[in-house]
């Protein structure tokens, strides 16, 4: 028969497969991690977190208002850019190994970004404002529903 693949979770024995099945144990695994990470981001910033879609309709958990640990100074700050300022989704650029630059969006808006803490000198406006799927704030671009080209 085949050779044996023993999947182990911490200390714990889960599993004896065979080798053709280390692919699917592999990608399970994956899909755990994913699943883990995105229920601990979840739980450790419980307080504001926005669905905005963004280009490709691809929907993205952005940081929205303010922590929970926020002072009542600094929510009070928020509630004022917010009455005063253009929102618009802020997103953060990177350049690649390749010399291509990466755009993602990061928060809802400036407001956002600045009660969380953020250096707005490493933000920018997103090229195409995201559209918020809780009706909040502005309409959004509609070129965020288009798909990508490949």
């Amino acid at each position: 028969m085949g050779s044996l693949v023993v999947v182990l979770s911490g200390s714990r024995h889960i599993a004896q497969l065979p080798a053709r099945h280390k692919f699917s144990v592999n990608m399970m695994n994956s899909f755990y991690v994913t699943v883990s990470v995105l229920a601990f981001m979840a739980c450790s910033v419980s307080s504001d977190i926005a669905q905005v879609k963004y280009l490709g309709g691809i929907t993205f958990l952005l940081k929205d208002r303010c922590p929970e640990y926020a002072s009542d100074f600094e929510i009070s700050n928020y509630k004022q850019c917010a009455e005063n300022e253009i929102l618009h989704t802020q997103c953060t650029t990177d350049r690649l190994k390749t010399g291509d630059k990466l755009t993602v969006p990061t928060f809802t808006d400036i407001c956002s970004a600045v009660c969380w803490g953020e250096d707005v000198k490493k933000i920018h406006d997103c090229p195409y404002n995201g559209r918020r799927l809780d009706g909040k704030g502005r309409a959004g671009s509609s070129r965020v529903d288009q798909g990508l080209a490949d």
